[in-house]
């Protein structure tokens, strides 16, 4: 995908955000949701979607805790759902998927986002609490 391809499928996830949506200079788009919730979109160099919530500052002694319990969600949930990662620069921990462009439905949007911003949200008010998650583990 190119460039401007890029920017019509930004244009196709804005009834989602119901706000204009453009790329900045860093060829990222950052979306402040009305929960709080901040949303990143980008393209990777391989023309890849990543689509990232930031969930929280994690700092101290509780880090080590909230990273134990990311990587065991990293474990137990379908990437569909989001990997968590840490941004060692920011101390940001954040949750985001990837996403073949190629394969979205503009009328399917709220697939790709819904269980991401969900589970980001979760996330995010409970470390807002000094608490961290419980894992929902079901086993089929």
């Amino acid at each position: 995908m190119n460039t401007s391809q890029h920017e019509m499928l930004l244009k196709d996830f804005e009834p989602y955000f119901n706000c204009p949506l453009e790329f900045d200079s860093n060829n990222s788009c950052l979306i402040m949701m009305p929960d709080e919730m901040t949303v990143q979109i980008e393209f990777n160099r391989y023309g890849v979607l990543i689509i990232a919530c930031r969930v929280g500052i994690v700092e101290g002694r509780f880090r080590d805790l909230v990273f134990k319990e990311a990587l065991r969600a990293n474990y137990f949930y379908p990437p569909s759902q989001g990997v968590f990662g840490f941004s060692k620069k920011t101390n940001q921990l954040f949750l985001y998927k990837m996403v073949d462009p190629q394969t979205i439905n503009k009328h399917e949007i709220g697939l790709i986002f819904d269980p991401l911003i969900k589970r980001g949200k979760n996330w995010a008010e409970s470390l807002a609490r000094n608490e961290i998650p419980e894992l929902e583990i079901t086993l089929t």
